[in-house]
Formats: C-alpha cells, structure tokens, sequence
C-alpha cells in the first residue's frame, strides 16, 4: 500500500457529513482502488446513498464496509450520532480480492482463493458479518477451510434498522469483506475478548427465551455464586462484565457457544438467549 486517506465527520443531516468528508478527502491519490466506508445505523437507510456519493467523488473501484452502532475514526469514537468514517488507500490489484457475498442459501460456487499467485500465500481476511444470519459460524468455517493458513479480523454490522454491507456495490449477505495475501502487512489488535468460568448448568424452568430457574433453583442465587462475592454486590455493574454461554450441538456435532447477555430488575435476574 502505497498511502491512505483516512477521514471521519459527524454531521446532520446526510448531505453535511458527504461535504465534510469530500472536502477532507480531496487529497486522495490518483491510484487510490480501495475503499473502507462506515456509517453509524442513524444512517442506516442511507447507506446506498453515500456509498454512491463517494464512488462517483473518488473514482475508487473497490469498496467494502457496513454500518454499526458506534464506529470510530481519526482517533475518535462515535456513538448514537450520525456519522460517518471513512478510509481510502491503494493496494497492487494481484494482491487483494473482494470477497464474494456469502449467505446460508448461496456459497461462492468457486472457493475465495488467496489473491496471490501462489496457493500456500499467507491471507488475511477482513470481513463483516450480520447478527441475524444462523449461518454465520458455518460460513466462517467455509472460509477458515478455504483459506488455510489465513488470519480473520473483523466484526458484526449492528443496526437498530437495516443491516447493510457493501461489497463493490450494496448487499445483503451473512458474510462479506476483503482479502489480503501476504504481500500486505496488517497490523490487528484485539480490543475485547472473554473467557469461560464456573460450572455448567441445566435451565429447569423458563419463560419463553428467560430462564426463570438452573438446576431447579433459583438463577438469581445461581448466579450471585458464578460471579463472586464482590460482583454480587453490584449486580448493575456485573451486567457490564459478566455474560453467559450457551452450549448448542450443530449438525456436525461441533460445538458452537453462543454469548448471550441477561437483563436485571429488582426482584429477578434473567437471562435472554441469543439464537445459535
């Protein structure tokens, strides 16, 4: 990669933040080919909207990006605003791929190879994928098996509306991003992880998608013993460090463990289940 343009704008209504990005993006080098572009979900509906925009202003041919929650750019961190990030940058055009929209009805019929001349080239992948799709943990699987010896960063498209990807053009898919051989040095950094803890337990009673009791007690006390007595204390702050697990036997008898998140009110602790 020869240079990159890198800019980030909060700005109401849309057309504020498309002139304030243009104007910072003037400077984008005549071989500039690929384009990183986020928004946060308050421009969700308008995604398609900007992403012509700066195609047609930048001339960039390849593009990828999604919309979230909060987004950062430039340093900063952008959430609950309208914003927009974005980030241009040129690349030999043997050394990356787009690669192609993945659904749970539609894998590439043809495996997304390294972009590089040679099989055994080292690849890394920088992919989105949507919350929503129940095939997600397969399909990165798919891609993991077709791209061995490959390294995948990226995260989820989060949105209180849509769910937008762009992939050279706008999709709707489980999975999409772009891929790197080995001739493109990435730095990653992990920003957040987590670790399992305690034992297993059996939901007994529930409500719906609410577990009501684990092994036919109550998961209030369950849980106060899970996390310690210092978390139990403050069971508002335990809601901002503790998640639970839970354990589904895929098709193929792997394991898939799928974070789920629990909501808290004065008289009950529940927990609400994500689908697997």
């Amino acid at each position: 990669m020869k240079r990159i343009s890198c800019c980030a704008c909060r700005s109401q209504p849309l057309a504020g933040g498309c002139r304030c990005l243009s104007g910072r993006a003037c400077d984008i080098p005549a071989e500039a080919n690929v384009g990183f572009l986020y928004a946060t979900d308050a421009f969700a509906g308008e995604l398609p909207e900007i992403f012509a925009h700066f195609k047609k202003r930048t001339a960039v041919a390849h593009w990828t990006g999604t919309v979230g929650t909060g987004i950062c750019g430039n340093g900063r961190e952008y959430h609950d605003v309208p914003a927009i990030s974005l980030l241009i940058g040129s690349f030999p055009e043997e050394h990356f791929r787009i690669l192609p929209p993945m659904t749970d009805k539609r894998m590439p019929s043809c495996a997304p190879r390294a972009p590089g001349s040679h099989a055994t080239t080292t690849t890394s992948v920088s992919c989105t994928a949507t919350p929503r799709e129940m095939q997600v943990p397969k399909l990165l699987g798919e891609l993991g098996e077709a791209l061995r010896g490959g390294f995948l960063v990226g995260g989820l498209t989060s949105s209180r509306t849509s769910y937008p990807q762009i992939a050279d053009g706008m999709v709707e898919a489980a999975l999409s991003g772009i891929l790197f051989d080995a001739e493109v040095p990435i730095a990653t950094a992990l920003t957040q992880s987590c670790a399992p803890f305690g034992g297993k337990h059996i939901v007994t009673q529930c409500q719906r998608n609410i577990a009501i009791r684990l092994d036919d007690r109550p998961a209030l006390d369950v849980f106060r013993e899970e996390i310690g007595e210092v978390l139990a204390r403050n069971l508002m702050r335990a809601a901002q460090t503790i998640g639970v697990a839970l354990r589904c036997a895929a098709a193929t008898q792997a394991i898939t463990w799928c974070a789920i998140s629990w909501a808290w009110t004065k008289t009950t602790t529940c927990w609400r289940s994500a689908r697997c």
